[in-house]
Parts: structure tokens; sequence; C-alpha cells
């Protein structure tokens, strides 16, 4: 995980978390693994397209990774093709009136068999030549465990499909507060009398801008005691920190609010859990007395 943090937004850390925020405004949703349990004969035809395959058989909620090789119909498992099966405690390994191994049989019952010669052990896995014969049937209450990859916009031959989201609350956020911090600073801008207060109609940059080009004030020499004439200058000067922070707050918001994820809509409408690959964002806005700032992290 890295963290980027700036203690107090000033003009150099606001330009910092802007050039973080803005690559993240053209990320956009990409494809992502999707992975279901579904009946057989869901698992056939989604089977058969090629985007999707079946990887394992649960049984119980046991899964069995189907052999390399075992393709998924109908009438059950076939295995006629090079064929490779993942060892498990309680296999056992089946062979003939010679002695040469011809198969496996799961703890569970079901038998895998290879044509005599083929087959050899390896640490955790036998391997051979699959047998042309019957297909091998599934235990009842069998389910299939399905895998693709699929993009925004594209159905699911399971049913279902990958739908392209946006944080939309963090957008809302992100333009009202930067709307509760442009809007006077942009009054402000179109009536002060003080030069540098032009600066505030510019969005984001202009508070700083305006702070860096107001004239110091100090106390004239014979000014009599607790008297302050920099006290409305020194309040000023707050309320465009203010209004800095505000905007500042609001656009990272917004910026962060910007990319979309894929999200998988499951074929009851619901959504799914599903991992995604690639580097994620994330900002944390926090406002102190006299300042404010933000945390933004990543993880790559």
């Amino acid at each position: 995980m890295r963290s980027i943090k700036c203690l107090t937004l000033g003009n150099s850390c606001v330009l910092r978390l802007l050039g973080l925020a803005l690559p993240a405004t053209i990320a956009c949703a990409g494809p992502m693994d999707v992975r279901e349990v579904v009946s057989p004969q869901q698992a056939y035809a989604a089977g058969v397209q090629p985007r999707m395959r079946v990887e394992a058989i649960d049984i119980d909620g046991a899964r069995v990774p189907l052999p390399i090789g075992a393709t998924l119909a109908k009438d059950g498992l076939h295995t006629d093709g090079p064929l490779e099966h993942l060892t498990a405690p309680g296999d056992e390994l089946l062979s003939d009136g010679d002695g040469v191994l011809v198969g496996v049989r799961a703890s569970d019952g079901s038998e895998v068999h290879f044509q005599p010669g083929t087959a050899k052990v390896l640490a955790d896995r036998v391997v051979g030549q699959g047998v042309a014969g019957p297909p091998t049937e599934l235990p009842e209450g069998a389910r299939a465990v399905v895998f693709g990859r699929f993009a925004p916009g594209e159905e699911l031959p399971i049913g279902g499909a990958i739908e392209s989201r946006r944080a939309t609350p963090l957008l809302i956020v992100g333009t009202t507060v930067f709307a509760l911090g442009y809007i006077p600073s942009l009054v402000v801008a179109a009536e002060s009398k003080q030069s540098a207060d032009a600066w505030l109609a510019v969005p984001i940059v202009g508070p700083w801008v305006d702070l860096s080009k107001r004239p110091s004030c100090s106390i004239p020499a014979g000014t009599p005691a607790g008297l302050d004439p920099c006290k409305p200058e020194a309040a000023a000067r707050v309320a465009v920190l203010a209004v800095g922070v505000v905007q500042g707050i609001g656009a990272l918001s917004f910026l962060f609010g910007l990319p979309s994820h894929s999200v998988h809509v499951g074929r009851d409408g619901r959504e799914r859990e599903a991992r995604r690959s690639g580097p994620s964002v994330g900002a944390a806005p926090w406002v102190v007395p006299g300042g404010g700032g933000a945390t933004i992290a990543g993880q790559f």
C-alpha cells in the first residue's frame, strides 16, 4: 500500500493532489473474472461458449478440479483425450491384472480411467491418455463451477451481465461541497476592491494565488493600544483559506467518483462479489483549524 499525505493545503500541495487525481478521471471499467456455481445443465450450455469453461465440480461444498482434457456434456464427463487428475487424500490407484496403472478412484467413489501403459504418477497428480467410452456420471446433487472473463456490457452465457458503475454518491457530495466553496468566492471576486481577490474567480487554484498575492498588513506606529487595523485582513485570509480547502475537497471527491468500475450482476438481478485486477486509488479529505488536507492511498 502506497500513501501520500499533505498536512496543509497550500499551493504546491493542491497541485500535487490534483496531479494524482486527474489520471483517475480517465480510468474506465475493465474486464473482470466471473466464477459461478451452476447446475450441470447450465454448465454444459456455458461450456460450449468460447469465453466460459467448467473448471471444477462442486460435490456437497467440496470442489474437485475438472481433469485437464475432460469436457462436460449432458450425459456426464467425457475423458477420451489427454487427461490429468489431481490426487487428493483418500484417492486409490487402480491397476489391471498385470499391475499396470489404469485409473484412479477418488474418495467420493468417482473414477478416472486411462489407457493402459499411458498413465504415470507425478508428485500431486496422475497424467495419461483418457479412455474413450461411456462418460463418467456425476454424483446426484453435483454442481459445476464455471469461470470466464468478461468486459462491461457483455452478457454471460449462464445469465446475468457485467455492468459499468460509478460512485454516484461521491459525485453528488463532491459537486455540492465544491459549490459551497466556489459560489462565495465567485461573489467576492465580483464585488471586492482588493485586486488579489480577482483570483477567486478561478476555481481550486485561485484562492491559493489570492493568498500569495495579498499585500501584507502591519500595524502603523502610534496606533492606540487595543486597536488592531489588521484584523479585517486576517479574517479575509482565513475566509480565503477556508474556501480553498472546501473547493479542493469537493474537487477531489468528484474526481475520485468519476472512474467507472465493473460489477457482476447475476441472473437473479443481484450483485455478485468478484475480484477485479489492477490498481485501486482512494482519497480521504480532512479539515483542521487553520487548514486542511487529504490523504490519497493507492494499492498497486
